[in-house]
């Protein structure tokens, strides 16, 4: 009866913790927990196995491609951040591996390397580049940013294989979880600590964003955006990006303390920048869609060109480019990136880091001070 019972509650997607027939994907082989508090989950060091049909290669120092020399001497290094592993898209499709093929046309020496794993936000990312910074020593780093990485996946990640112990994990017999989580078998104290450990896993690590008269501006634009997508009807409105329905993903960029957690990463990328003197390009990849002919997350671009501005960093909105290549063609249901997409992104990234800019990264930023000396 519990065989019967097991294989039951496996095939209704039943999983502890969890409302009945609400299913969870299998997590990606390619992650494990991480010992840090504010990543949780991490790529796996040296993994190399096929993922969906696509080989998924990670390196020693638990970035996606090919191993980077332990010793950096005269290369010019790249870092991306990015909220994904890209499964699916083979390595040399990757945008990041595209924008390296374009820099290595202006100078050999340029590598590309991208940092992050499924589900990551700002913060994440950051907090991975702090750990490995030493290791890359990069030169520029580009944080490409998608919409939605506003407010991270830990809500979906939480049940997959980074609760361990949540009852979640999927070695645990669905039978014994129920047990435990239903009939109260593993005691009142033990589900309440379990609870504890799927909160906000950040805690007090900062405070919700005071509000100005950017971010007034925005929030009013936002509500305007969301009346014009209730009282939209038709084929456009059915493709577009919700966080519940009739109410747009955008909506979370009305959230202080969203806008908190991007204004805190974000400080500490400056923080970080400045120490190990590299440069910050913040690159907006949209959503790929609109409603009616009319492209709704416009407020959620101004509102990051502000968080960037704060900080000094260079800005590009991606949004035009996707647009002009076709948000149909670029995109796979609107926010995932086809492998044309990618090449749109390469092109996009390279344009805006500018001739003027690899000119300086080849010579040094100095090159033409010291010329002037010389004079």
């Amino acid at each position: 009866m519990l065989v019967l019972a097991e294989v039951g509650f496996r095939a209704a997607g039943v999983r502890p913790g969890r409302p009945a027939g609400e299913s969870i994907p299998h997590p990606p082989e390619y992650l494990r927990l991480s010992p840090d508090p504010v990543l949780r989950w991490e790529l796996i060091p040296g993994f190399q196995q096929v993922v969906d049909g696509t080989r998924i290669a990670i390196n020693a120092e638990g970035l996606r491609g090919r191993e980077i020399a332990a010793v950096k001497g005269d290369r010019i290094r790249i870092a991306i951040l990015s909220s994904s592993v890209h499964p699916r898209i083979h390595e040399n499709q990757v945008f990041a591996r595209r924008l390296e093929q374009k820099l290595k046309g202006v100078d050999p020496r340029f590598e590309v390397v991208e940092l992050g794993a499924d589900g990551y936000d700002t913060l994440q990312e950051v907090t991975a580049l702090e750990r490995k910074v030493g290791a890359i020593e990069p030169d520029v780093v580009i944080l490409c940013y998608r919409l939605m990485d506003i407010a991270s996946n830990r809500d979906d990640l939480r049940g997959l294989v980074f609760g361990a112990g949540e009852g979640a994990g999927s070695g645990e017999l669905r039978v014994w979880g129920w047990m435990r989580d239903v009939a109260g078998f593993g005691g009142r104290e033990e589900k309440a600590a379990r609870l504890a450990r799927g909160a906000d896993p950040y805690g007090p690590l900062f405070p919700p964003a005071p509000s100005d008269i950017v971010l007034d501006a925005q929030f009013r634009r936002i509500a305007q955006s969301q009346a014009f997508f209730e009282a939209a009807s038709g084929e456009g409105a059915g493709r577009a990006v919700t966080e519940s329905p009739g109410r747009l993903w955008l909506n979370k960029y009305a959230d202080l303390e969203n806008i908190g957690k991007i204004r805190f990463a974000l400080a500490k990328l400056e923080t970080l920048a400045h120490s190990r003197g590299f440069r910050v390009l913040v690159a907006v990849v949209p959503f790929f869609y609109e409603v009616d002919g009319r492209y709704l997350e416009e407020p959620a671009h101004r509102i990051l060109r502000h968080e960037a501005d704060l900080n000094k960093f260079s800005f590009r909105d991606l949004r035009v480019r996707f647009r002009q290549a076709g948000f149909a063609a670029v995109s796979e249901g609107g926010v995932e990136l086809s492998p044309y997409g990618h090449a749109v992104l390469a092109e996009g990234l390279f344009r805006a880091l500018g001739r003027a800019y690899y000119q300086e990264l080849i010579s040094g930023p100095n090159a033409d001070a010291e010329e002037k000396d010389q004079r």
